[in-house]
């Protein structure tokens, strides 16, 4: 789920059952139980606030915002389709990652994150939709 002005909540079902809370000032892993498994603050973690405002500008597609951190290269791709390639040009975001692919259509679809010590992760995001605002009770899974 994905709230515009407020972060990203990622839930996974496979290979295990975890969710994700993303937001500019801080990251929230959770289990299959809703225990908090880890909690990072960017007051104290300042390049989690650089994480955070980054995961969430690659979901809203917001390339004025991932400008300041990547070297964007995009194309279209058929009728309705785009593919972007990140490459970080903020040291920080070197340190993590060698570049970022995205593709989609109206929504992000894809995302593969080619990390910087040789590891990689493909994310395939199914079903995504756009909501005008968050239904009654979503808004506190962001505070």
């Amino acid at each position: 789920m994905l709230a515009r002005e407020r972060g990203v909540l990622w839930s996974t079902r496979e290979p295990f059952a975890s969710s994700l809370l993303v937001t500019p000032d801080r990251l929230v892993m959770r289990g299959a139980d809703g225990r908090v498994q880890q909690q990072l603050q960017a007051d104290a973690q300042p390049a989690m606030r650089v994480v955070g405002e980054s995961v969430i500008a690659v979901l809203r597609g917001d390339l004025r915002a991932l400008s300041a951190r990547f070297e964007v290269a995009g194309k279209l791709v058929g009728k309705a389709g785009w593919s972007l390639t990140l490459t970080p040009t903020d040291a920080g975001m070197r340190r993590m990652f060698t570049r970022i692919e995205l593709a989609g259509d109206r929504f992000v679809r894809d995302v593969r994150l080619e990390e910087s010590g040789g590891d990689s992760t493909s994310v395939k995001l199914v079903g995504p939709s756009a909501a005008v605002r968050l239904a009654p009770g979503e808004e506190t899974r962001f505070e």
